[in-house]
């Protein structure tokens, strides 16, 4: 059995974004709300991506 992965601590990294503008992306990217999809059913997925090229934003 393969032992899980160490998370990493924020600070960690964003210190390894090349500059002050990826960090803030990151940062962005790092809430929660972004990734409500994350371990949803496969066909709620693909439903969220069809609504979402239908109407962008």
């Amino acid at each position: 059995m393969t032992p899980a992965p160490t998370p990493l601590a924020p600070d960690t990294v964003l210190a390894l974004a090349p500059d002050p503008a990826s960090a803030q992306s990151g940062r962005k990217l790092a809430t929660p709300g972004k990734w409500q999809n994350l371990n949803a059913p496969r066909a709620a997925c693909g439903a969220s991506a069809r609504a979402a090229a239908r109407h962008p934003t």
